[in-house]
């Protein structure tokens, strides 16, 4: 019996799939390195459909501390987060923690990682809530990439978000069809398509549709981007 036949099977019975374990091994790659984007590395979890991704900035250990906020989801067990750089010189902190996700629900948080380091003036704006006004969809970065490049939305409202890549020929490459908290949000494309292949280089569309939860607010939005080779 197939993987989809046995959840099919299984909701049928009412058996409930588990959600998966915290994830393990959660450490920062490029710690020691100056002005990079924030690398994130973990051990696989079994079951696990994908990983979400949480930051907080801490301004000084024993100081009140800032929230967390969901700032990605991958299918990888690596995340490289565009929107902080690691800066040993800085006297602030970057503080992450992942969690597995599968059709049962989502895990307890790992261990946290943290280093020194800073973010883009644009998520600290405002540093109480840091939920933007309005929706928004950002040129991804780095463009043009190689191997993978960020794609940042802003979410003023809780909202069910589809992103999808297209290429030239208007065949679908990739997709992420997400429920999201409101905040600065991104999604991390690999250059690989849905079955894990590398996409060849070239110009791609990413067409971006959020749909609040909460009230009749929505956005539809598309870009171009260029994988390199």
């Amino acid at each position: 019996m197939g993987y989809g036949r046995v959840n099919a099977y299984n909701a049928l019975m009412g058996i409930q799939t588990p959600y998966p374990p915290a994830p393990t091994g959660l450490y920062i790659v490029n710690e020691d390195e100056m002005d990079e984007p924030v690398e994130l590395d973990w051990n696989n979890v079994a079951g696990a459909t994908s990983y979400k991704i949480y930051w907080r900035i801490l301004y000084y250990p024993g100081y009140p501390q800032g929230d967390w906020s969901h700032i990605g989801t991958t299918p990888q067990s690596y995340y490289t987060d565009y929107g902080a750089y690691v800066s040993y010189i800085s006297q602030h902190y970057l503080q992450y923690y992942v969690t597995a996700v599968n059709c049962g629900g989502e895990s307890d948080p790992s261990y946290t990682a943290t280093c020194h380091g800073d973010v883009y003036k644009r998520i600290v704006e405002d540093e109480g809530e840091n939920i933007p006004e309005s929706y928004g969809l950002e040129p991804n970065y780095p463009n043009p990439f190689n191997p993978a490049t960020a794609i940042r939305y802003d979410l003023p409202e809780a909202s069910s978000v589809s992103l999808t890549i297209y290429d030239m020929m208007g065949r679908e490459v990739k997709s992420w069809r997400l429920q999201e908290t409101a905040g600065y949000k991104q999604v991390v494309w690999d250059g690989k398509d849905q079955s894990g292949r590398l996409a060849p280089a070239g110009i791609y569309i990413y067409r971006f549709i959020a749909t609040s939860v909460e009230s009749d607010k929505r956005l539809t939005a598309s870009r171009k981007m260029v994988l390199l080779k």
